[in-house]
């Protein structure tokens, strides 16, 4: 997931291994990878091109539509008492706690 880190976790995360080991791992899988930002791009040539690129990775034979007039489907801005969000600095530690949990179960 994205989760907004301090500069400090930044740091720590690039320069030491105090978060998780550094290593390559060859992967078999064929991985596209590009920005959100790429979804609503203002230049409609460069906008073009990556929908069509994105549907030729994904190998489909239908175009997409046009990003700008789908439903957004997390725009639900209703707030329940349950509700956390876990990129608020109030959550920090846990945030840090979590991850570190994760990468342990993931070894």
């Amino acid at each position: 997931g994205k989760v907004s880190l301090s500069a400090e976790e930044m740091y720590d995360m690039i320069e030491t291994n105090g978060m998780w080991k550094k290593r390559l791992s060859s992967n078999k899988f064929k991985v596209f990878i590009y920005s959100a930002e790429q979804l609503n791009d203002n230049n409609a040539t460069r906008l073009a091109q990556f929908a069509s690129d994105l549907q030729h990775f994904l190998r489909l034979q239908t175009p997409f539509p046009d990003f700008e007039t789908l439903p957004k489907s997390n725009s639900n801005k209703d707030i329940y008492p349950e509700y956390m969000d876990i990129c608020d600095v109030k959550y920090d530690r846990l945030r840090i706690t979590l991850l570190k949990n994760g990468k342990i179960s993931s070894d």
